[in-house]
């Protein structure tokens, strides 16, 4: 026994940073006294189950200066091993881009925290070593900038910088090619697309205006189709769609802007499936269901809604499997605040709560929402190390018996024969 202990120990240490193997819900929390992430599993009934809560940044009054608060953007790199976070507290000296390891059971630790000058609003992961970030200030300069990560010394570099607009809120990485898109709601309505080569350098694509603000950007999962909100502007139901060609050029398409039933259309959350599009919107609070073409790109009211409640109070939103994460970012009149699971309707674009009340997630406004899926076929690598071997089947008898969410291959929370049964068929099956 103690041989054993030994062994997985040293397995489980091998494995201390790398990426969940387990779908994982992360949230950013965007306190202005106390920044934070929350970590969550997904229990059988799609209920968010809490794990952690990291603190990126504390201070007892706004007027301290702490770098680390509001943390306003969130992205996961391409391996699921870093979390980069974009930060809004007005602070003088700038704000913060702060890194974050996420550890096998979904726990957290802070690495660097980078400081730039003014609001770091978006960011994302080009690769796993180079991230991008909006440099934002509201009709002024805006600049997008990429930073080189090397994860050993824990370092953030500077590589390159471009203007991109006067209120750059959103940065988009293309899911298959080397192109980043950005919105520009500031003095004029824009959008802009990036080329990135292998080290980090930017160059323009496209300049393309628009017809209303683009307020909030989204990509479909195939890098097909954009899509844009307007926000208040164009009688404050409008949003357009461009369809991106091979090339990842956009082009308007036809009968843009589209209308939503909602109020002040604000962001988006497209299914992993490409099946379904969540519009979400700022005056009403609301967040709606609409069906896609995924080759014309027209979207089509399903009638779907739910309301957070007060105006205002929408957070953000992201989807897996057959659930639709939504966080209600404030407790005013109702008290309630937290990450709420909706069950998504298929056939009819019904959205409706799991349970009654939102989960709890343990830090100040809840506001982004970021489900990482791990690669299908790879979950016996329990160490995840690439190969498969004595150790994974050791590790996976240690995680079954401490009843770790790991062990739970069927995902019915019980640990039982059949997570055995399922276990043995991946090791079996290998990985890609």
């Amino acid at each position: 026994m103690r041989t054993l202990v030994t062994i997985l120990v040293a397995t489980l240490a091998s494995a201390a940073i790398a990426q969940t193997d387990f779908p994982t819900i992360f949230v950013a929390n965007d306190g202005n006294l106390e920044g934070s992430v929350s970590s969550f599993s997904i229990a059988a009934n799609g209920t968010p189950v809490f794990i952690h809560k990291l603190v990126t940044g504390a201070r007892a009054s706004i007027n301290d200066d702490q770098p680390g608060c509001n943390v306003i953007a969130i992205d996961i790199s391409p391996n699921g091993r870093y979390l980069a976070t974009g930060h809004a507290t007005g602070s003088l000296s700038g704000d913060y881009v702060s890194i974050i390891s996420v550890a096998p059971d979904g726990t957290m630790s802070l690495g660097q925290q980078y400081l730039m000058p003014e609001t770091t609003y978006s960011v994302a992961w080009i690769s796993n070593d180079y991230l991008a970030v909006t440099q934002t200030i509201a009709f002024g300069t805006n600049q997008l900038v990429v930073l080189h990560y090397e994860p050993d010394s824990l370092t953030l570099t500077e590589v390159s910088r471009i203007y991109c607009g006067t209120f750059a809120t959103r940065v988009l990485k293309h899911p298959t090619l080397p192109i980043l898109y950005v919105n520009d709601s500031g003095s004029s309505n824009r959008l802009w697309s990036f080329t990135v080569d292998g080290g980090g350098h930017l160059a323009l694509k496209q300049n393309l205006p628009t017809s209303h603000y683009p307020l909030g950007i989204e990509l479909d999962r195939i890098g097909r189709h954009l899509f844009a909100a307007g926000g208040i502007s164009s009688g404050g139901h409008a949003f357009s769609v461009f369809a991106l060609d091979d090339s990842g050029n956009m082009t308007l398409v036809p009968g843009s802007p589209f209308t939503s039933p909602g109020q002040s259309p604000k962001a988006f959350t497209v299914h992993p499936d490409n099946a379904m599009l969540f519009v979400e919107h700022g005056t009403d609070a609301t967040i709606r269901s609409f069906s896609f073409n995924d080759q014309t790109g027209v979207p089509t009211s399903l009638g779907g809604m739910f309301d957070v409640g007060l105006q205002g109070t929408l957070g953000g939103s992201d989807s897996y499997r057959d659930w639709l994460y939504v966080t209600d970012e404030s407790t005013a009149i109702d008290g309630i605040r937290g990450l709420y699971c909706l069950a998504i309707n298929f056939a009819n674009g019904q959205i409706t709560p799991v349970t009654p009340l939102p989960v709890e997630t343990n830090g100040i406004t809840p506001e982004s929402v970021l489900i990482w899926a791990p690669p299908p076929g790879c979950r016996a690598d329990m160490n995840v190390d690439g190969t498969l071997d004595f150790f994974d089947v050791m590790m996976f008898l240690q995680l079954f018996s401490d009843h770790d969410a790991r062990a739970d291959f069927t995902g019915d929370t019980l640990f039982d024969f059949f997570d055995v049964q399922d276990f043995l068929a991946a090791f079996s099956a290998g990985c890609p």
